[in-house]
């Protein structure tokens, strides 16, 4: 039941993936112990859904932050490196009321947006905040 709610999932999700073709996609099957299947390629999101709303093994989905000329190249010094997106996780231990943490947390993320784009000048049309629904953002 619970593989085939992921695959179901996988079909309809919209993935924020930019530039999919320029990624290494690695795949997280059910019962490892992690990542077991890395350096994979594809063209388009819908590409990958469409690989995903077949399988009925993949527990997690993993897209890297480095863009490459050929991400599925397993020896990572061929791969041709082009650049990396900037990433920058934000975890706070969870202390008292789960309100009072967020609340925290959203100081902390909004003063690091004031930060990239009021001093760095990041345009906030660059940027991207995700919610981990653990830990932080």
């Amino acid at each position: 039941m619970k593989k085939e709610l992921f695959r179901e999932h996988y079909k309809k999700t919209t993935f924020g993936i930019t530039d999919i073709q320029r990624r290494e996609i690695a795949l997280q099957n059910w019962g490892s112990q992690g990542i077991n299947n890395r350096h994979n390629y594809y063209e388009s999101v819908t590409n990958l859904q469409a690989v995903l709303g077949a399988s009925s093994n993949v527990s997690a989905v993993f897209a890297s932050t480095g863009y490459f000329l050929d991400p599925n190249e397993t020896d990572t010094g061929n791969r041709g490196y082009l650049g990396h997106d900037l990433v920058i996780d934000i975890d706070k231990e969870l202390k008292g009321s789960r309100e009072d943490w967020l609340e925290d947390m959203c100081e902390i993320t909004d003063n690091l947006v004031n930060v990239l784009h009021g001093v760095l000048g990041y345009s906030l049309n660059d940027l991207e905040l995700e919610f981990s629904g653990n830990k932080g953002f």
